[in-house]
């Protein structure tokens, strides 16, 4: 869903548009986590915004494409829809006809349990508004570009026309991750304080988890760098590699 910030996935899951072999594959061991952050360095003043016909004006050209996500904002409110066409005159829109996946073009809360255009309720956002495009990543453990060696990935949502979105070619960012566990804080009572933390197995909803803690294991790039194997511990359990 759109308004899910954070969501974890278990080693050796599926995920549709990661390469399934070559460079970028993910390894089997690894966890992958998407997250979905606001990106900072585009932000944009609301100008005037008509629910009606679905058009924010914003105070400058923006950059964004059709199916891009973004979230629009004011000090009392909050809304994140699927921008479904960028016009001339610095407009964007967020209509909720297919195949767009907005539930409803009024963008105000609480969300319409039956979707349709004019479905729930009709939020207006005024001139103290500011929208952001929303980012989602995967962050995993692959295949190197060598075919060799294990490498942390990152793969981005972005749109691939007709407002479908798609993961584009996954990024190489370090070289030698050869294990990437996550686990998940779970706030149970409410509180905004994590209570327990559980592998993504063990979250039941999403919206529960405040907090993230990973373990990283890397390798270096060279042989025979120690006398003897060395043993380490991966998430309460030790690990005695069978190399050195």
């Amino acid at each position: 869903a759109m308004g899910t910030p954070l969501r974890g996935y278990e080693a050796g899951a599926s995920i549709s548009g990661l390469p399934a072999s070559g460079e970028g594959a993910p390894l089997a061991a690894s966890d992958i986590i998407e997250i979905k952050l606001t990106d900072s360095q585009g932000i944009y003043l609301v100008t005037s915004h008509n629910p009606t016909a679905a058009t924010i004006h914003l105070n400058r050209s923006p950059d964004f494409e059709d199916g891009d996500v973004g979230v629009i904002c004011n000090p009392e409110h909050t809304a994140i829809f699927q921008i479904t066409a960028v016009s001339t005159g610095n407009n964007i829109q967020h209509y909720s006809s297919q195949p767009s996946m907005n539930c409803t073009k009024l963008l105000g809360a609480p969300r319409p349990t039956v979707c349709g255009a004019n479905k729930g309720v009709q939020y207006q956002f005024a001139e103290d508004a500011v929208v952001f495009k929303v980012r989602t990543y995967f962050y995993y453990v692959g295949l190197a570009g060598d075919l060799v060696s294990p490498a942390l990935f990152r793969a981005e949502l972005v749109p691939k026309g007709g407002l479908s979105l798609e993961i584009d070619e996954p990024t190489e960012l370090i070289r030698g991750v050869e294990n990437f566990q996550v686990q998940y804080g779970i706030d149970s009572d409410g509180d905004n304080a994590a209570d327990s933390y559980a592998n993504a197995a063990g979250v039941a909803d999403w919206d529960q988890v405040l907090s993230v803690r990973f373990s990283l294991v890397l390798r270096s790039q060279s042989d025979n760098v120690l006398d003897g194997a060395q043993s380490y511990v991966l998430e309460g359990t030790t690990v005695t590699p069978d190399d050195r």
